[in-house]
């Protein structure tokens, strides 16, 4: 499948793969979960200190993995838009 993604977006992508950037960031993720329990990913960025991007990429690729779990949907007190609230799946305590 082709995509628009330039050759820098590869190859940056693919630097922050190969350093173990992108795993700490999963984890680093997980472990603030488990902190504040359901969350947005305004919560996050904002907890964790994580631009909003990584964080997007972290709840993607840990919810493919079946590492958390959307909770419920609720209105935003920021941007009152309907946003996802997430948790780590029971027993993933263990990062």
């Amino acid at each position: 499948m082709k995509t628009n993604v330039s050759d820098t977006s590869r190859m940056a992508f693919r630097k922050l793969k190969a350093t173990g950037k992108i795993e700490r960031e999963k984890q680093f993720v997980l472990r603030v979960m488990e902190t504040l329990g359901p969350c947005t990913s305004r919560m996050l960025m904002n907890m964790s200190g994580l631009e909003r991007g990584n964080i997007t990429r972290c709840l993607f690729d840990l919810e493919n993995a079946d590492r958390i779990e959307v909770v419920f949907k609720d209105k935003c007190v920021t941007t009152k838009m309907t946003v996802n609230h997430y948790r780590t799946k029971k027993g993933d305590s263990e990062i």
